[in-house]
């Protein structure tokens, strides 16, 4: 590693972390507030993490054309267990 060389370790520990922090959200509602859509942009310069700013031209009302919300419902995790 050379010391004037720019490092990235600590701007992965930071989308690392706010990744962690939503999948707990979404898992147990922690913050009581269910968005639409996660989208966000980290500022490596400013050190800032918020929303982007496409998320303003997006049609949130639209629906996915890919997942229906029919197909939508509770989270279900099994554990598959693999014999060899």
């Amino acid at each position: 590693v050379t010391p004037n060389m720019p490092q990235v370790i600590w701007a992965n520990g930071v989308i690392a972390s706010a990744a962690v922090g939503i999948v707990v959200d979404i898992i147990t509602g922690w913050t009581k507030t269910f968005p639409n859509v996660i989208y966000l942009q980290y500022d490596g310069n400013s050190n800032t993490l918020m929303p982007h700013k496409r998320i303003e031209y997006m049609d949130l009302s639209a629906n996915c054309p890919h997942y229906p919300i029919e197909n939508v419902g509770d989270p279900m995790f099994k554990k598959n267990i693999i014999y060899f």
